[in-house]
């Protein structure tokens, strides 16, 4: 009865370390999806492979690598546009499958997903991976576990698609046995629920030159002297040069049409002749018989 005993919880064991083995193929690690509990390696779902008709001479229940050829055949001649339309139409894989959406990652350079240490998809579970920045599709491949052996996975996604996204979902479908198991992650972003990112701000720019001081403003060139009327009249300014004047700009020029101004000229009344006084002393000219000439007068020192 000991052996017997013994021998079962072995083969228990075993059989439970087997199931856990098939069961658990891998999660996303970069970003790194977060989980509240179970296993995380696990698939959430599964879908039956009646949901799609397998084109013509080619079946479901081959091998991987047959069973993946037919379903890419199979999902292309059906209305389903992408993985993830399948996925999400033909199961109840949850928001984020078996993981939780946790605390906000900056977005990595490839999207990763690992087995342990030494594995990344499993490579008996060909199917198709498909990777979601929110609703923009970023990534698709129609065999992952078979074109993206390394370990861990690395995918090369189109990271500037998700610039300013709030989530990143990776989708994996196994195809290897007739029920296909679904598997699904993601994680938040930082800087989601936003704008997209912007170039880093540059330096600021070099400040423009500075502005050219007001232009002075232009010298009024002084205004030329005005001829003397009577063309070849002479200038009086060289005739009577009053002191401390270089010219007879402020005096009312005289009457030159006579040497000198006489009483009944065209001047008459206060006319220049009287101003013309106010700068000069006269007096009489005597004539010969005592009495002033009518209306002649000179200067002073003439």
């Amino acid at each position: 009865m000991v052996m017997t005993t013994t021998k079962s919880l072995l083969t228990v064991a075993v059989a439970a370390t087997v199931m856990t083995t098939v069961n658990a193929h891998g999660q996303m690690t970069m970003p790194k999806a977060q989980f509240g509990g179970g296993d995380p390696t696990s698939f959430v779902t599964t879908i039956s492979s009646s949901k799609l008709q397998a084109p013509s001479g080619m079946s479901f229940t081959t091998s991987p690598e047959a069973n993946t050829k037919a379903f890419t055949a199979a999902i292309k001649a059906s209305s389903f546009k992408t993985l993830r339309d399948f996925i999400e139409q033909n199961s109840q894989p949850g928001e984020c499958g078996k993981s939780v959406v946790g605390a906000p990652q900056p977005l990595p350079d490839m999207v990763e997903w690992s087995h342990g240490s030494g594995e990344g998809f499993t490579p008996s579970h060909e199917g198709p991976c498909e990777v979601w920045c929110d609703d923009k599709q970023v990534f698709h491949d129609d065999n992952c576990a078979r074109n993206y052996p390394q370990a861990p996975a690395r995918l090369p996604y189109e990271k500037a698609k998700c610039a300013g996204a709030s989530k990143l979902t990776i989708y994996w479908l196994a195809l290897h046995s007739s029920e296909w198991q679904v598997y699904k992650n993601c994680a938040a972003l930082q800087g989601g629920s936003g704008p997209a990112p912007g170039p880093a701000p540059s330096s600021a720019p070099a400040p423009g030159p500075a502005p050219s001081s007001a232009p002075r403003p232009s010298t009024s060139p002084s205004p030329s002297r005005a001829p003397s009327p009577g063309g070849d009249d002479e200038d009086c300014d060289d005739d009577l040069p009053i002191a401390g004047d270089d010219d007879c700009d402020d005096l009312p020029e005289p009457d030159c049409d006579d040497d000198l101004p006489v009483k009944g000229d065209d001047i008459g009344g206060e006319s220049n002749y009287d101003k013309f006084k106010q700068g000069i002393n006269f007096r009489s000219i005597e004539d010969g018989e005592g009495e002033d000439a009518p209306g002649q007068v000179v200067p002073e020192d003439y």
